[in-house]
């Protein structure tokens, strides 16, 4: 208690010194606190930016000699590749119900032919046997359908098409329903590569965002008007042949693609996709997350760097202004030691004097370490020239934040993470500053004063 005692007179007595330190602890305050503040707000852009971008993976047949499933047939004309292993719904369904996925979609077109039905034509010629063709969607659902997913195409009648169940279900767009005069309900003759027929019905309209433009190469069959979505069994039915007996690919968007390769470990645990035997391939996709999770890193280590630089500036800073001021008080010192007073009491003193002056200064630091918070990070955003401004703006455009919207709030973990960081600074510097007067014995001190 008289330790404490004595160190509130003398920060009270010294008003010069006092003022001193208040200043130094200010400053200190303001840089650390700016720094802490900062990087939290990066880590809050780094959550945010794994639960908005997500990642990407496409698991695809794998048409090459590795896999003892490749056919490749060759007619006079051509040549056709394909598996005779390809995905089920209950694969798809399995990758579905992994940990971690927002959406999953599986699919596999062919050209198909539909009698007494006009499509629109393309600017790239074709012949004659595919005017009557277009292209067949066969989709797990058009719920998660990358068409309807992306917002290419909207269903804007009629239902949803399922793989739940084998109904011959299509749905086809506005623009073609009009030219034909065809409605919801309405059944269409599908020719299939048999020469069979198979009445399939329309059970919804979708309404596509946009057309193909003038400039855009397309045939009829590859318009996005002439697009019919239906399940894998219709598709199947019209396609009626060892090319298509399943999904071809599967596409999966992930909540956190930085549980990626934790996702893919799961994938490869289900035994019906034989990856043994290398029957089919998985693709990442994490390049756009992995390019803005570097730019936050750069960012990071600048304010890593620059924290560093303030702790050591400050250590070196102030112990050479305690030392300074030691030498004044070497009399004190050994009047101290004099007295009875252990090292450890009047090191204790000392400390405690700082840390009474750094209380308050870091208490005023919280006002002005906001304005200079938002005031380095919107540098940051406005400077590209510079790595870390460059960092952020990369960030800040991935997630959707706009300039000068990033808000770099300060909450009671970075002011106690301040205080902590600023107590370590003052028992180094105190202690490095003591250390060539307190390993002398009280008589020498008096010696040295003298």
């Amino acid at each position: 208690m008289d330790t404490l005692k004595r160190a509130f007179k003398y920060v009270i007595r010294k008003r010069g010194k006092t003022l001193i330190l208040f200043m130094l602890f200010l400053t200190i305050g303001i840089l650390v606190l700016s720094g802490i503040s900062i990087k939290r707000a990066g880590d809050i852009s780094q959550d945010s930016l794994r639960k908005t971008m997500g990642g990407e993976l496409t698991i695809d047949v794998n048409y090459s000699d590795e896999n003892p499933y490749y056919k490749e047939e060759k007619f006079e004309d051509g040549r056709i590749i394909y598996s005779s292993k390809q995905m089920t719904v209950d694969m798809v369904e399995k990758v579905m119900k992994i940990s971690g996925m927002r959406s999953c979609e599986a699919s596999v077109d062919t050209l198909c032919q539909i009698d007494d039905i006009d499509f629109f034509s393309g600017n790239i010629p074709i012949e004659e046997e595919f005017k009557n063709m277009t292209t067949v969607v066969g989709t797990y659902s058009t719920e998660t359908n990358d068409y309807f997913q992306s917002g290419k195409v909207k269903l804007i009648e009629g239902k949803n098409i399922n793989s739940d169940n084998g109904n011959p279900e299509i749905i086809i767009s506005k623009d073609l329903a009009e030219l034909n005069h065809l409605k919801v309900g309405d059944q269409l003759a599908v020719t299939n590569t048999k020469g069979n027929k198979i009445e399939i019905t329309i059970v919804g309209i979708f309404q596509q965002k946009e057309v193909e433009s003038i400039e855009e190469k397309v045939t009829s069959y590859e318009k996005i008007q002439n697009k019919i979505f239906t399940n894998i069994q219709t598709i199947m039915a019209i396609e009626e042949s060892p090319y298509i007996t399943g999904f071809t690919t599967i596409h999966a968007q992930i909540e956190d693609p930085a549980k990626m390769n934790q996702i893919v470990e799961e994938i490869k645990k289900i035994d019906e996709f034989e990856w043994d035997k290398k029957a089919f391939s998985i693709n990442i996709n994490n390049e756009t997350f992995e390019r803005a999770e570097m730019s936050l890193k750069k960012v990071e280590n600048f304010i890593n760097i620059f924290l560093l630089v303030v702790v050591i500036v400050s250590i070196i800073i102030l112990s050479l202004i305690l030392n300074m001021w030691g030498r004044s008080r070497i009399h004190e010192t050994g009047v101290y030691l004099a007295l009875g007073l252990e090292k450890v009491q009047i090191i204790g003193q000392y400390i405690l004097e700082v840390l009474i002056v750094a209380m308050f200064a870091f208490i005023v630091a919280y006002f002005p370490g906001r304005v200079v918070s938002d005031q380095l990070s919107d540098y940051l955003m406005k400077h590209p020239e510079t790595e870390q401004g460059v960092a952020m703006r990369e960030t800040s455009t991935e997630i959707g934040i706009e300039e000068g919207e990033i808000d770099v709030e300060i909450s009671i973990e970075e002011i106690v993470m301040v205080y902590i960081i600023g107590v370590a600074i003052i028992i180094i510097a105190t202690t490095i500053s003591t250390f060539s007067i307190m390993h002398l014995k009280p008589r020498e001190l008096l010696t040295k004063m003298s």
